[in-house]
């Protein structure tokens, strides 16, 4: 074997040793001016490149290290219907819970909202992101109790208006977590979440003669059954009828908006705005109870 080729065999070693120790190096730490070594870059992926020798048999290596990946960051917020029951207030929290060890154990970024909504919806706690610090607030956030009303639209009006105003995250990393038994009867216009709007019957319709003031109980009046009756009692017979009675009175008197009145927990102070039976109208005026 002649000298040249010993120097090529040598030089090949050499460079090869060079590749094996740079990658020992970037496993295990990084060295700082002080010359202790801290780790950090353990599984950080890397990549090596060598140019070929040349005459003096010496080659070029090149280490790449990515630069410092964005932490992504995703958006939750819990809109909550106080009405609802505790069990599932509950099953939040229990999300709640999971989202900070997703955070504790996996270091993503993760923001938590929250709204609770009655007759209008509230911003318990602003969109924020979840540490061991705020955890708590949040919790006791989803906790607080308020009373009067249920109106989802308002909750969800006011949860993608939360969501929406963080311009930070991209759409498809954005959640809504609504917590709700489904139940509501009142309604919002042009997107104001403060504001909540009702119908009501005249109370004259129904067996007990009750204004019942824009509440969940208007559907007994509109249907004629006594509250005693509503636990078994279908309107029409059938959802299939009640939804087509829905629909077949869509663009009448009687679901103009014209009858709308901002919800206060009383029947309307214009008498006008009472929904009226016109076979048999008797204006009701009796005081909500």
């Amino acid at each position: 074997m002649g000298k040249e080729e010993k120097m090529r065999r040598i030089s090949c070693f050499l460079l090869m040793l060079t590749l094996l120790l740079t990658t020992a190096v970037v496993a295990w730490g990084t060295v700082p001016t002080d010359g202790e070594v801290t780790p950090g870059l353990v599984n950080v992926s890397r990549s090596k490149t060598a140019t070929v020798l040349d005459k003096d048999y010496q080659s070029t290596v090149t280490l790449s290290l990515p630069s410092a990946e964005e932490k992504l960051a995703s958006d939750v917020v819990f809109v909550l219907d106080k009405s609802t029951s505790a069990e599932l207030e509950n099953k939040a929290l229990a999300l709640l819970a999971d989202l900070k060890e997703e955070v504790r154990e996996r270091g993503v970024m993760v923001k938590v909202g929250v709204v609770i909504f009655n007759r209008e919806a509230n911003v318990a706690f602003p969109l924020t992101e979840l540490t061991e610090g705020n955890y708590a607030t949040i919790a006791a956030a989803i906790r607080k109790t308020i009373s009067s009303g249920s109106n989802t639209h308002a909750g969800l009006l006011a949860g993608k208006k939360m969501l929406d105003g963080d311009t930070a995250v991209e759409p498809h990393r954005k959640h809504l977590i609504f917590v709700s038994d489904g139940v509501t009867y009142q309604f919002c216009k042009e997107d104001d979440h403060t504001t909540p709007y009702t119908r009501s019957f005249d109370g004259s319709l129904i067996s007990n003669g009750v204004n019942q003031c824009g509440t969940l109980s208007e559907l007994n009046v509109q249907y004629g059954y006594s509250d005693e009756e509503a636990g078994t009692f279908i309107p029409k017979g059938s959802i299939d009828n009640w939804m087509s009675d829905i629909a077949g009175r869509m663009g009448t008197d009687k679901d103009n908006e014209n009858w709308d009145y901002q919800y206060t927990g009383r029947a309307p102070t214009d008498n006008s705005k009472l929904l009226q039976n016109k076979k048999t109208f008797q204006m009701w005026r009796k005081p909500c109870t």
